[in-house]
């Protein structure tokens, strides 16, 4: 069977996702039902239908027009057009139970149709730097940078010299030390703060430290954890209840770089005065990230590494220093607990305001520019 082929991969607990042969989720069903590609083919063009009529049944009804039958037959569908593909990956994922996924290693794919129009607007704040974006992309055109969004004054950027989330130096000492850095931040600055660290593995070593409780008993603000695999439903209650903290003496959020309530969030006003970020969040290499460097080495040569890797978890950096500042008004810092990101190679990679506000700091002269930056707001 498809479990047995792969189980021996998938018993080290350690691995979520492996490779595999695209046509060999198909061998049992070819052998057991004795049909072939095309007979597969045409029952699979029926489970499509047959979820399109649920579809429209449900509509009538008004209930949400969902269909498990018709999305399984529309995904082995595309699953077989793949077969071959050089800028696709088949994994079987054991992440969210066991699954299987297709990978998109392309982006540019998606935005072919550009060349068939005049002319494009692109517009983001994580775009730095635009020539690696218009490279990835597939983007032909002139690349123009425009003034920021946020005003100098209204930014600080403190990145800890004396730590840093690299492998090789993770330890209980070490988390505890970021929880000092976390808990006198989280005292200085008004009303809500966001924590975002490089992963679930760094979050949970600074609960290890206490962190929550040391961030309660020193702020009196109230903490939030953000939970993996919780339904969406889940996690907006979490943030709404967050964000009503604001109204009063302000709470802290705990989550993780990457995630929905670092990209996908806003957060205005007092509901994010500030966010430390802990760590530089790199990615584990996976088989996707792998696949995903070989296929732009291949593309790009001397840039794979780059764009694959390094790129991405910068790009997710910026979006969680993002959150501080929705708007050309809006007051805050951000403190980066990583001395990485004031080593030129990562320093490239962000946005202006960031670079032209970052300052070194230790434990102590971060509480003296946090104080300055803020002009004692917190400690009236």
């Amino acid at each position: 069977m498809l479990e047995n082929l792969y189980q021996e991969k998938l018993r080290d607990i350690k691995i979520d996702e492996v490779p595999i042969i695209p046509e060999s989720i198909f061998y049992h069903v070819f052998d057991v039902l004795k049909i072939n590609e095309k007979q597969l083919i045409r029952i699979l063009d029926q489970m499509v239908k047959a979820g399109d009529a649920i579809r429209e049944d449900k509509i009538e009804r008004s209930l949400p027009p969902r269909s498990y039958v018709g999305r399984v037959g529309e995904f082995l569908l595309l699953w077989f057009a793949l077969i071959g593909k050089e800028d696709y990956l088949f994994l079987m994922s054991r992440e969210k139970g066991f699954s299987l996924e297709l990978v998109a290693l392309d982006p540019s794919k998606a935005l072919g149709f550009v060349k068939n129009i005049q002319s494009a607007i692109f517009m983001s704040g994580t775009m730095t730097p635009l020539e690696a974006f218009a490279d990835i992309m597939g983007i032909e055109g002139k690349l123009k940078k425009f003034p920021r969004i946020v005003k100098k004054e209204n930014a600080i950027v403190l990145v800890a010299k004396d730590v840093s989330t690299r492998g090789d130096e993770r330890s209980l000492e070490l988390y505890k030390k970021m929880a000092k850095y976390i808990v006198e931040a989280a005292k200085l600055i008004p009303k809500n703060v966001g924590v975002f660290t490089a992963s679930y593995e760094v979050l949970e070593g600074l609960l290890s430290a206490n962190v929550d409780i040391q961030i309660q008993e020193a702020s009196g603000k109230k903490v939030f954890i953000e939970k993996r695999g919780v339904s969406s439903k889940e996690n907006d209650l979490l943030v709404m209840a967050f964000k009503e903290e604001a109204k009063g003496d302000g709470a802290v959020l705990l989550g993780v770089m990457g995630g929905r309530n670092s990209e996908g969030q806003d957060y205005s006003g007092d509901e994010m005065n500030g966010v430390i970020l802990v760590g530089i969040p790199y990615a584990r290499p996976t088989p996707k990230v792998q696949a995903q460097v070989r296929y732009f080495e291949n593309k790009f040569p001397r840039k794979g590494k780059y764009y694959g890797y390094v790129l991405p978890a910068h790009k997710k950096l910026v979006q969680a220093a993002g959150r501080v500042h929705r708007s050309d008004e809006e007051k805050g810092a951000v403190i980066v607990l990583d001395y990485r990101l004031l080593w030129s190679n990562v320093r490239k990679d962000l946005p202006d305001w960031m670079k032209e506000t970052i300052k070194p700091v230790t434990l102590a002269s971060m509480k003296r520019h946090l104080i300055d930056f803020y002009r004692g707001e917190k400690l009236k």
